[in-house]
């Protein structure tokens, strides 16, 4: 029967080389878990780091975006003008056989206007930009190309002002 000693006589306490080995590897284990933890927390700061960046930069682009979307910009003389206000500006000029195929703007200095427009009579196409240069909102207009086959089909550059 082994296991429980009741017996008085000393026995000799002093460790064995196994019990250096298993202190050794205790040891050993120990700094490696310590080492792992402390390169996880740094790689989780960086990481947290990087990631508040990266929000502060996505916050920064969204606002970007918003300010070139819809919503207004400042323009010439603090004039705005937005998507929406430009088509309604120019819809509101078009004669009713000619229509706005496509359009863009560019915001700098100025609001930057490039419209294409087909219209079904020369004289229609021509009646718009006699009304476009007549107009107090829309500055610098210079036509571009424009095709009189069948359909008058043109581009328009110009420039948006202050509301009047």
């Amino acid at each position: 029967m082994s296991g429980l000693d009741l017996s008085s006589a000393r026995r000799s306490t002093r460790p064995g080389s196994l019990d250096f080995v298993l202190l050794a590897l205790s040891v050993l284990a120990v700094a490696f878990v310590l080492g792992s933890f402390l390169r996880l927390r740094n790689a989780r700061e960086r990481v947290e780091g990087d990631l508040r960046r990266a929000e502060e930069q996505a916050l920064d682009l969204e606002k970007r975006v918003h300010s070139l979307e819809g919503r207004p910009s400042e323009g010439p003389a603090g004039g705005l003008a937005s998507p929406a206000e430009v088509v309604e500006l120019v819809a509101g000029l078009l004669p009713d056989d000619a229509r706005l195929v496509d359009f863009s703007l560019s915001y700098g200095k100025a609001v930057g206007v490039e419209m294409h427009i087909v219209a079904h009579r020369a004289a229609s196409y021509d009646l718009f930009l006699d009304k476009l240069q007549g107009s107090k909102r829309f500055k610098r207009i210079v036509p571009g190309p424009e095709s009189r086959d069948q359909d008058v089909t043109g581009s328009i550059r110009a420039e948006i002002g202050e509301s009047p």
